[in-house]
């Protein structure tokens, strides 16, 4: 979704002249999607565990990626911003924190017009504490000034993923209107909300992001079309993933009949199905493999 969704910047730039930035795994799994899928052949990523350089340079699939080791904190400043757009692609497993903002704020003052941010951090309450009380005194010594006004029913189970985006979100807008405050008019630039996820994946996350456009881009902006995309969000209603929990015959059943109806199967829970329903277009494919 995430990929198709980037695909509609075409309006702005064609998609091979964007570089793309993002954090490692040894599986590079972002990387070779986007490559694969858009086409950009300028990538850099960003990897802060030094000690692991060999591994990463053996599982690097393309050589078009750039590896730079180091906290992102340090590397992000350090990279031309000028030269082209950019997608950035920051995929923490960390919990909201003012290194995070930090980063945050450095993208949002330095892409160019056009650009994709994506954000991807923790969104699990009991990281700050086990009650809101805590969760309070736990936030505010994570990121201080950056808290935004609330109540302890922002920071109940249920609400927090909603309260951490409030925080990015109010960085992103804030940081970009700092930025566009003094240039002229037309240069200025604002911000549009393409995506936002919750979902789990071990503990709840949520992935925020879109657009980062000069006003006289405006015209282009509403060519890429992104409300047509049944996903997007502009807002703090999230589009939330749930996994089902089927069997690869069930899902090719499942298959078969879609998408003209959503179908029901003898025994299998019709949640499981709804689930799968969804968002089946985006389920990962996967392949039998047989021991010779």
């Amino acid at each position: 979704m995430i990929v198709e969704a980037m695909s509609r910047l075409r309006p702005f730039f064609a998609l091979d002249a964007y570089r793309y930035i993002g954090f490692g795994s040894p599986y590079f799994s972002d990387f070779s999607l986007v490559h694969r899928s858009l086409g950009i052949g300028n990538m850099i990523c960003i990897e802060r565990e030094k000690q692991d350089a060999e591994r990463f340079e053996f599982n690097r699939p393309f050589n078009c990626i750039d590896l730079i080791f180091g906290p992102s904190a340090q590397v992000l400043p350090t990279l031309e911003w000028e030269e082209r757009p950019t997608v950035v692609w920051l995929d923490y497993d960390d919990s909201i924190s003012d290194g995070i903002l930090s980063d945050v704020h450095t993208i949002c003052s330095s892409v160019t017009g056009g650009s994709f941010f994506l954000l991807t951090i923790r969104g699990q309450a009991n990281d700050f504490g086990q009650t809101p009380s805590e969760r309070a005194l736990e936030l505010t010594e994570a990121i201080g000034s950056g808290l935004p006004t609330y109540t302890l029913a922002d920071l109940t189970n249920d609400a927090f993923p909603k309260f951490i985006w409030r925080i990015v979100d109010s960085e992103i807008k804030r940081v970009v209107a700092e930025r566009s405050s003094v240039l002229p008019e037309e240069l200025g630039f604002e911000y549009q909300q393409v995506l936002h996820f919750d979902y789990r994946d071990g503990a709840r996350m949520l992935t925020v992001g879109g657009v980062i456009y000069q006003r006289g881009q405006r015209t282009l902006m509403a060519q890429c079309d992104f409300d047509s995309l049944a996903y997007t969000r502009s807002g703090d209603d999230a589009c939330r993933i749930r996994v089902p929990l089927l069997t690869f015959k069930e899902l090719r059943a499942l298959d078969v009949l879609l998408p003209k109806t959503v179908p029901s199967l003898p025994g299998v829970p019709q949640k499981e199905v709804n689930a799968y329903s969804k968002h089946y277009r985006y389920f990962p494919n996967f392949i039998d493999a047989i021991e010779s």
